[in-house]
């Protein structure tokens, strides 16, 4: 038995590409190309007359627009068109979830009207952060505690120096010499001014890691050391 398949529509949006998910941003920066936006449209030559516009409006965490692109077409192949343009984020731009709204709008002479099809796309602002680490003695001897030390700092979310945040949850694991996988091995938090410091015993060769797990804010960090365990 035959079964008819849907026609193509006349005009379609067909995907939306964002070059990074992930924009880390100083709160000093200045105003710049972010993220760019590539939007690929199906549209035959005979019907591009009748494409609108293609458009795309940036959103921030709070629900305000902070970039209106009126997208540029930039090639063809075949049946297909690529449209492109860049939003333009700055450092006073919150951190945290941005939505890019993008809409295609078009003539369509089968209902003698417009019609468009929208696409919505996720990305995040987030801040610096830097971390340091050290696990000591090196070497250490077997079935004695190391001392897990450093240092994590924060770029604020407005203008500002980094600075050292208290109260914040760091994870510590331990990969074993000859293994692939890292063992969750224990949690510490920060004290004044970010330090911070935890014994864990060590029984083997291998690298110990500390990190400060992801956010929607603030960027990840992850170090690593290797510890000579006789």
């Amino acid at each position: 038995m035959f079964v008819a398949q849907p026609a193509q529509a006349a005009i379609d949006l067909s995907s939306v590409t964002l070059s990074t998910t992930t924009v880390v941003l100083d709160g000093d920066a200045g105003c710049g190309n972010r993220v760019n936006v590539t939007v690929k449209v199906f549209v035959p030559t005979a019907e591009q007359e009748n494409l609108f516009s293609v458009t795309s409006t940036a959103v921030a965490p709070n629900g305000d627009s902070v970039d209106f692109l009126l997208m540029n077409q930039k090639s063809r192949s075949g049946d297909y068109a690529t449209y492109g343009d860049s939003v333009y984020l700055c450092g006073f731009d919150a951190p945290g979830r941005y939505r890019l709204d993008t809409e295609v709008v078009w003539w369509d002479d089968a209902i003698s009207g417009t019609r468009q099809e929208d696409n919505s796309q996720t990305f995040y602002v987030k801040r610096p952060t830097t971390l340091t680490y050290n696990a000591t003695p090196e070497p250490a001897k077997r079935g004695t505690n190391l001392t897990h030390k450093g240092r994590l700092m924060f770029d604020p979310f407005g203008y500002g120096k980094l600075y050292g945040p208290s109260g914040q949850t760091l994870k510590i694991s331990f990969k074993k010499t000859g293994t692939s996988a890292y063992v969750a091995k224990g949690t510490v938090k920060t004290t004044s001014g970010g330090y911070y410091s935890k014994k864990l015993r060590t029984d083997a060769d291998g690298t110990w890691r500390v990190e400060y797990p992801a956010n929607n804010y603030r960027q990840t960090q992850a170090k690593g050391d290797y510890v000579d365990t006789k």
